[in-house]
């Protein structure tokens, strides 16, 4: 049987003295006597709280029981009244004023993680300056966005959180969730219609004859097969730019496709997408993309004449045998219809022709047999600059510290260029015909101006 000792000290190495005496099960008590040392044959018992040890026994300390008998006593251990001192009001402490922050709201992807993913070693290192790093909760991985990132990608199992640039290369994988930020903000937006306009038909995964490869251009799928209505609010629903239908095959269904949808306009445009139905949907591995973005377009008008033979006449012009058109409602009318890049206006207000695919750059002006009362106008694109991966703008001009230049398809593949090369701080990026990408080693802070061309550079905010 174990052995039960009552002791005014914890005995050391096991030795006993006057000040421990035996105790029976029957007479220990939970509110005076504590277990405090226990080895395989003898328990040790002190007394508890309020108690303290007088010859073998716990009793209440006699001090604390004549403040219970009298309250009003002040007396201290030595028995002796306790002058208790001036007790002086806390001095008053103004607060500073705690800043009001918005939290971000999130909306939720399930099964889908932001890529490139870096790794499993990047993820297991805790530094949130990374990309990918430990966090114990969802909810710690949304904080540490803030409102500075697109979104959050969260493994739950392993504990991973990801900050994501952008969700323009959104993966699926059932382990991940992604978390939209819905407060993020990268500068001036472009304007958004109401409803789409249709941009094209564009090559999804690989080229035609290139090694075969499952990349969406568009990353983000809507399950069904779905009509154009139903895919545009999908795409609405997720706040997309852009979103695609194909492979109308698949239930045999002109008027239904596949749905696609995303912020980055697909790069590779070919001739496709004839479905036969009233609207475009592409077949199998072709998108026919729609838009929500409203171009900024301006037209350039030239009184030199051209044969109707230029472009290729659309329905919907405008007509007034009493005149009375402006060029400025014509170039509208241009604005407003899809597919519209050019126009051919009378002078004297009675006509308005628009035209698709008309060729600026090989039209023959001024050749005999032009129309000598028509002007013509075509369209001269802006592109957005828009950064969505964390570059801000520096200046227009290019970097003078140059460190390579390449042909470009469009902004945001100059971004995504110096995003992913860990040498480059800046780029400049030439909009226009000619498009092209200077990468530089420093934030692009010191430039120079072309006197041909209209560069523009950003510092990528590394």
């Amino acid at each position: 049987m174990t052995e039960k000792y009552l002791c005014d000290n914890v005995p050391i190495n096991d030795k006993f003295d006057k000040n421990c005496v035996k105790i029976d099960d029957n007479n220990l008590n939970s509110d005076k006597h504590l277990l405090h040392v226990m080895d395989k044959e003898k328990q040790f018992f002190v007394c508890n709280g309020v108690y303290v040890y007088n010859r073998g026994s716990c009793v209440m300390n006699p001090d604390i029981q004549k403040l219970i008998t009298n309250p009003q006593s002040n007396i201290g251990a030595s028995g002796q009244p306790v002058v208790q001192p001036e007790v002086q009001p806390p001095p008053v402490v103004i607060q500073p004023e705690t800043p009001i922050v918005i939290q971000p709201a999130f909306t939720e992807m399930t099964g889908k993680y932001c890529g490139p993913f870096p790794g499993d070693a990047a993820c297991k290192t805790d530094d949130t300056s990374d990309k990918c790093y430990p966090k114990s909760t969802l909810d710690e991985c949304k904080a540490s966005c803030g409102n500075d990132c697109s979104g959050i990608s969260y493994d739950a199992g392993r504990k991973w959180c990801i900050k994501c640039d952008n969700l323009n290369d959104v993966k699926s994988h059932g382990a991940w969730g992604t978390h939209k930020n819905d407060n993020h903000s990268v500068g001036d937006q472009p304007v958004m219609l109401d409803e789409p306009i249709y941009k094209g038909c564009y090559q999804d995964g690989a080229l035609p004859g290139a090694e075969f490869s499952s990349h969406r251009t568009l990353p983000t799928h809507h399950s069904g097969n779905l009509t154009k209505d139903q895919c545009r609010d999908k795409a609405k629903e997720q706040k997309h730019k852009y979103f695609g239908l194909q492979y109308w095959e698949g239930d045999g269904n002109i008027m239904t496709g596949q749905c696609f949808s995303g912020n980055e306009l697909p790069k590779d445009k070919i001739d496709g997408c004839k479905s036969g139905g009233t609207y475009n949907v592409g077949g199998g591995w072709e998108n026919a993309v729609y838009s929500f973005v409203k171009e900024e377009v301006n037209f350039v008008c030239k009184d030199q004449n051209l044969p109707n033979s230029e472009g290729t006449s659309l329905s919907g012009g405008l007509a007034n045998n009493d005149g009375g058109i402006t060029r400025e409602q014509c170039i509208n009318k241009c604005k407003d219809t899809n597919d519209c890049n050019g126009l051919a206006y009378k002078r004297n207000g009675t006509r308005c022709y628009i035209k698709k695919d008309f060729d600026s750059n090989n039209a023959k002006w001024d050749e005999v047999g032009h129309r000598a009362d028509f002007d013509y106008c075509y369209m001269n694109k802006q592109e957005q600059l828009t950064p969505q991966l964390g570059s801000s703008k520096t200046s227009d001009g290019y970097c003078t510290n140059e460190a390579s230049k390449t042909k470009i398809n469009n902004f945001i593949e100059c971004e995504k260029s110096c995003m992913d090369d860990n040498t480059c701080k800046g780029f400049a990026y030439l909009p226009g015909s000619n498009r092209q990408c200077i990468k530089s080693n420093d934030n692009c802070t010191n430039t120079s101006q072309h006197p041909d061309f209209k560069w523009v550079s950003f510092n990528m905010n590394k």
